[in-house]
């Protein structure tokens, strides 16, 4: 028997799936039904059909249980809104009855069908079913409801008190590092990038006159510093030479400043290497009239009869490093020393692409812990090219690792996440950070709620038991699958805390070149 059937006999026996799910399947509130307890209350309601193959077939997740949600998805969120509100609203089992029927104080108060519905009504529930509700409540049929069928309240207020005292001390821990958090550093970043091309007309000319006045295409950490200080960025240095993730690194690339401009340059140069034989030759080449110097016009004209792809505009005010409106020999020599990264100058391979996530899936087992291990070595879901080349390494691939990287960070941003390898995962990830973070304001939090042992460790029957009981409406059974890396059916602090750590957000990056102040979009999802 389906699931349409099975709801058609519950509702013939007990008028509403919620209300039977109350009196027979879930009497402790535990918000999920093993297999046995199913085939039990079956049998107790005198079901035709076989349990067995009934719970088969609602358990499409095999997590070795079912909750109402699997059985009746409108009843499932309706209990689950109400037990929200009623936790947010009345004050426990017996203020409760007082609440919803100021008339009577005593203690043996009740609420009949009307006084509950104008209760609830009067106290601010909008989302009607208040008949179906009492039903569902007044299990016995007694036409009333008292202390007794409001019981589960105070189980669910302990539960909510549990959340928001993780909340709380999660907001003052945030409070302490509020000025290392990632979003200030995107933010800095993205207003160092604005500055520059503001002053300077383009990112490479600003790295040429400033950030690298020797025109070398990697620049040290220490005179990076003193050169943001310079531009009046002392106070938010770090926090942009954050932004790169580059504490492990002493130097930082032209590439890792601003990608697109990079490849225009890195594009220019090896056609003046491969058509025109280097930077002199070049030179030549565009300097039509001889004056030992090249305007704009004939640059962009040169240019365009040689099929440059890349804004032969931006480019010419980036090699203008006078700001004269020319450029002179000197401003072409540094390409022939500079060795730019492969990625710029390749196109995408996606079959590559293909073959590492097929090595990473063989080494690994689980795309989550291939990308854990391999790919992102500070846990924050960004990986960039040098993490990358390591990443290859690790699982001996030596094909186009340059071909494969500009499969996957197909829009330059510098950086892939989860999301370019597995999407499902990144997904599910995402939609448990935002609901954590949401209801217990982070994800270590909601895991030291879960752990209501003490253990340091979750089941997969605990993770999906509290999943459930306070309000996430995404697959449990795929999360935990996704977070259980090791296979090993359990998960510790640290195979989820990682998630504080991660970055989903989108960061619109208003620093790159192009002709029309082009604005790079990066979304992880």
């Amino acid at each position: 028997m389906g699931p349409e059937k099975l709801r058609a006999f519950l509702r013939d026996k007990e008028h509403s799936c919620l209300r039977a799910w109350l009196k027979f399947f879930d009497h402790d509130l535990e918000l999920r039904v093993t297999a046995l307890n199913f085939a039990h209350a079956l049998r107790e309601m005198g079901f035709p059909g076989d349990p067995a193959r009934t719970y088969g077939i609602l358990e499409c997740d095999k997590a070795g249980e079912l909750g109402l949600e699997e059985i009746d998805e409108e009843a499932a969120a309706l209990w689950r809104r109400f037990r929200e509100w009623a936790a947010l609203t009345l004050e426990g089992s017996k203020e409760a009855i007082a609440t919803l029927n100021p008339r009577d104080r005593s203690p043996e108060a009740l609420c009949s069908p009307k006084q509950w519905a104008a209760g609830l009504q009067a106290n601010g529930w909008t989302h009607g079913n208040e008949a179906l509700l009492f039903s569902a409540l007044d299990s016995q049929d007694t036409g009333a409801i008292g202390v007794a069928q409001m019981k589960w309240l105070d189980l669910e207020k302990r539960r909510r008190r549990r959340k928001e005292q993780a909340k709380q001390r999660t907001a003052l821990e945030r409070k302490k590092r509020a000025s290392h958090q990632q979003a200030a550093a995107k933010a800095a970043l993205c207003n160092f990038k604005r500055f520059l091309r503001k002053k300077y007309g383009s990112i490479i000319r600003a790295w040429r006159c400033v950030l690298s006045p020797h025109d070398q295409m990697v620049v040290q950490k220490t005179p990076f510093f003193k050169a943001c200080a310079d531009l009046g960025f002392c106070g938010e240095v770090k926090l942009i030479w954050s932004a790169f993730n580059k504490d492990e690194y002493g130097s930082m690339t032209m590439d890792e400043l601003d990608a697109r401009s990079a490849v225009a340059l890195a594009s220019f140069r090896a056609l003046i290497t491969t058509q025109l034989g280097g930077a002199v030759s070049a030179f030549n080449v565009f300097d039509r009239s001889g004056l030992k110097k090249v305007r704009e016009s004939d640059f962009i004209a040169a240019l365009t009869a040689l099929g440059f792809a890349e804004s032969a505009k931006m480019l010419f005010r980036g090699l203008d490093r006078g700001g004269s409106k020319y450029i002179v020999l000197e401003d072409l020599i540094f390409l022939d020393r500079w060795k730019p990264p492969a990625f710029l100058t390749v196109p995408p391979n996606p079959l590559a692409r293909e073959d590492i996530k097929q090595g990473l899936a063989a080494k690994y087992g689980y795309y989550l812990k291939a990308w854990r291990r391999a790919l992102d070595p500070r846990s924050q879901n960004r990986c960039n090219w040098r993490d990358f080349q390591t990443g290859c390494a690790k699982i001996g691939y030596t094909g186009d690792i340059p071909g494969a990287w500009r499969a996957l960070d197909y829009n330059m941003s510098g950086y892939i996440t989860l999301f370019e390898i597995d999407p499902l995962s990144c997904e599910t990830l995402l939609s448990f950070k935002l609901w954590a973070d949401e209801q217990f304001g982070s994800v270590r939090s909601a895991f030291y709620v879960f752990d209501e042992d003490g253990s340091n460790s979750v089941t997969g029957r605990e993770f999906r038991r509290a999943t459930r009981i306070y309000g996430y409406e995404g697959s449990a059974a795929q999360l935990f699958r996704a977070l259980d890396v090791e296979g090993s059916g359990q998960v510790a602090l640290d195979e989820v805390a990682f998630l504080d750590e991660w970055e989903f957000d989108a960061l619109e990056d208003e620093g790159s070149d192009s002709d029309g102040g082009l604005r790079i979009s990066r979304k992880s999802l």
